[in-house]
């Protein structure tokens, strides 16, 4: 058996580009002033082209950053709370947000010459300001890239004003018009082959003037070259310009703003085209063809209308799209979805769309939350392409007051927070809700229990999913809704299984666990629910484990066998990861081994952040068995490094003892303060090793009756230290 090999960061996540046009000087002095300025902000008017020249810094930089440069798209943020959390994605660092993020995002870039490109900050100004002052004074080595209509007001922030791309003077030559940036753009987008006639070109660069050398308003107007000649294009254009001139006359000639200039060269679109862009302007971080079809699609703009109309905004390179795996994502330019957003809002329809696009979000939510067992391998990779548009509609509902739909959406979005890691920023949503002035029905505020003491448990505050876990229960069993009291009763059970394992009371508490997975077994097979039992099953063999039963076989064997007949990747791997743990405790390492490797390898594929962190525990443990130290360390650091990017405090003793029996078997000297961090943080942290069968020289374990809640950050120093000490 070999070793996984470990986990490696991708140095850049920037999205490909086209080669940039007329910005040659702009890109060159950018990179120069972040040479002399760890910040660089790049500020302009909508359409000037900010993002198109921060990446083509960014591509620029790839050579010279072996450590990396990320970009990461605030477009989609909508809550200014969120960007710590948007650089933390971008960088693989799922969990926390808050300060505690920071933290992580510090912590994994102390040593890291990167650049971080945040682009779009205008509308979170404040927000990025205050998380841009806190990175660079904690992180040496790190420089941001910033695009926005505004500088940021940061202290050292350097500015970059992006002109207009040059247009042709009055007198320029036919050759110097030919090669003036705006004209070549032109050409560059136009939907055909254009020739070089003079009166094509005098056309072209006439338009390339009136619209100021807007680079957005050029490629629109450009889009309209596959039905007109650009001498249509500009009669067109003319027309535009007369209607406005006669209305503000203040804003004549060459000096009118970008955003005019995109609302001349919008106006070439067909109508139908227009009202589309517009109310695709209400996605956040792009959107998928089923998005479209839910939100956008009426009587006016039908469903095969709008189709084509995808098709034909993608070939005019208005909207971009890529493949997500299983259907292609379409994202449009924060530009022009802000202009539809005025444009809906002017018409008095801004909100019928932002309803509609909500009302998707939580179904879609919904239909994942009662999916995500059996359909984990399309559901998990789904809602996370969606998660800033369910954030928005989140936002949105909470900002109207419409509680219902508010409740809706964060229960549902609370399994997926746990599985992928987002525990406090799912808390921070929960506790919103909860503080609603219409709280909706009683099983909707019995749904937002369940789903606050899920994360709650996940967040090591064992006493409030204990109180919210029985509100739940007490609700469902009154009104009679034996499905969600059955999965109710799992969740709990779990947790108190959790709380166990860790050496919280255990005697207690796996009693109490023990009633719950049987009454949620017995709901689960009489309702024939499938999908409940392939959940349920590999807990209950774990708490058999704890126990130290040999009562856990039955119990994963059928898991095994419901997974199998369904196909469900997912079950499979959380009942391998069950049967590692009682391998390792009936001392066959070489099987937990294999188990072990199995359940993280397809967990981590899957998403799921939670479950994998446990199997790469078992992995490491396995390997010490094996006497391999070399192997236990690796898997080791991998599990360590997993956890502090999943923000899941529940296993950190866990976690972290693994990575202190690995320092220990490897003879590194960090394992003696390791050790003594392990006595201070909880004083039961041998308890879960203990169930396990792993053999301490630890003395007589402490009193287990009283429960101190573990608050240790998962990013905190001593974690830090324990995988720098693997990773040599």
């Amino acid at each position: 058996l070999t070793n996984r090999a470990a986990e490696v960061r991708p140095s850049n996540n920037l999205p490909p580009m086209s080669p940039i046009i007329g910005r040659q000087d702009e890109t060159t002095t950018v990179r120069s002033l972040l040479t002399s300025s760890r910040l660089v902000t790049v500020a302009g008017h909508g359409g000037v082209g900010k993002t198109r020249l921060a990446l083509a810094v960014a591509h620029r930089l790839l050579d010279d950053l072996p450590d990396g440069v990320y970009f990461v798209p605030l477009d989609g943020v909508r809550d200014g709370a969120l960007v710590a959390s948007a650089i933390a994605d971008s960088l693989g660092l799922i969990g926390a947000d808050g300060t505690e993020v920071i933290d992580a995002i510090q912590t994994n870039l102390a040593t890291n010459d990167v650049v971080i490109v945040l682009d779009s900050a205008e509308h979170v100004r404040a927000e990025a300001g205050w998380v841009v002052e806190r990175l660079l004074d904690r992180s040496p080595n790190v420089r941001i890239l910033v695009t926005s209509r505004q500088p940021i007001d940061v202290d050292g922030e350097a500015v970059y004003r992006v002109p207009p791309l040059a247009v042709p003077a009055a007198e320029a030559t036919a050759a110097e018009r030919m090669a003036s940036p705006a004209v070549q753009l032109f050409l560059a987008r136009a939907e055909r082959s254009l020739g070089t006639h003079h009166a094509t070109i005098d056309a072209i660069t006439t338009i390339c003037r009136e619209l100021g050398g807007s680079p957005l308003a050029i490629e629109l107007a450009a889009a309209r070259t596959a039905t007109m000649a650009p001498v249509d294009v500009l009669a067109r254009l003319d027309h535009q310009l007369s209607v406005l001139r006669s209305t503000r006359p203040v804003e004549v000639g060459r000096h009118q703003s970008l955003e005019q200039s995109i609302a001349w060269s919008f106006a070439l679109l067909a109508p139908d085209e227009q009202e589309l862009l517009c109310r695709l302007g209400v996605f956040r971080g792009g959107f998928s063809f089923a998005g479209s079809q839910a939100v956008v699609v009426d009587d006016e703009l039908p469903s095969e209308r709008v189709i084509e109309l995808l098709e034909r905004l993608v070939h005019m390179s208005l909207l971009t799209v890529t493949d997500r795996g299983r259907e292609p994502w379409f994202t449009i330019s924060a530009s022009l979805a802000e202009y539809g957003r005025r444009r809906l809002d002017a018409a008095g329809v801004l909100a019928r769309y932002e309803a509609r696009h909500r009302d998707y979000c939580a179904a879609l939510s919904f239909h994942a939350s009662r999916n995500v067992v059996s359909k984990a391998d399309t559901m998990i990779p789904i809602v996370h392409s969606e998660h800033h548009n369910i954030r928005s509609a989140l936002r949105w509902s909470i900002d109207r007051g419409d509680s219902y739909e508010a409740v809706e959406i964060a229960a549902a979005m609370s399994i997926f927070w746990n599985i992928h890691g987002y525990i406090r920023e799912g808390r921070r949503w929960l506790s919103e809700v909860r503080d609603m002035d219409r709280p909706g029905t009683a099983i909707s505020q019995a749904r937002l229990a369940q789903a606050s003491a899920l994360l709650a448990s996940a967040d090591v505050a064992y006493d409030q999913a204990d109180t919210w876990f029985a509100e739940a229960d007490q609700a469902y069993d009154h009104a009679g809704y034996e499905s969600l009291l059955a999965w109710n009763r799992f969740w709990w059970a779990r947790t108190l299984v959790s709380r166990a394992f860790l050496g919280h009371g255990s005697v207690d508490l796996l009693e109490r666990a023990a009633l719950l997975y049987a009454t949620s077994l017995s709901m689960f097979r009489d309702a024939v629910d499938w999908a409940g039992l392939m959940s349920v099953l590999p807990f209950a063999a774990i708490a058999e484990t704890v126990k130290g039963s040999d009562d856990a076989e039955p119990f994963l064997d059928e898991a095994e066998k419901i997974a199998r007949l369904f196909e469900n990747e997912r079950g499979a791997a959380i009942a391998a990861k069950s049967r590692a743990l009682e391998s390792l405790r009936r001392g066959d390492a070489a099987a937990a081994l294999m188990q072990a490797q199995e359940s993280a390898d397809v967990l981590g594929r899957l998403g799921d952040r939670h479950n994998e962190v446990v199997s790469r525990c078992v992995e490491a443990l396995a390997y010490l068995r094996l006497h391999d130290p070399r192997a236990a360390g690796a898997a080791a650091r991998d599990a360590l490094r997993l956890h502090r990017r999943h923000g899941n405090r529940e296993y950190a003793p866990f976690v972290l003892g693994v990575a202190w029996f690995a320092l220990d078997a490897l003879g590194r000297p960090e394992a003696h303060r390791t050790r003594e961090a392990l006595d201070l943080m909880h004083p039961w942290w041998p308890a879960p090793f203990v169930s396990l069968g792993i053999e301490l020289e630890y003395g007589p374990l402490p009193p287990r009756e009283v429960f101190v809640p573990l608050r240790w950050p998962t990013g905190g120093p001593v974690f830090q230290r324990a995988l720098d000490a693997l990773s040599r």
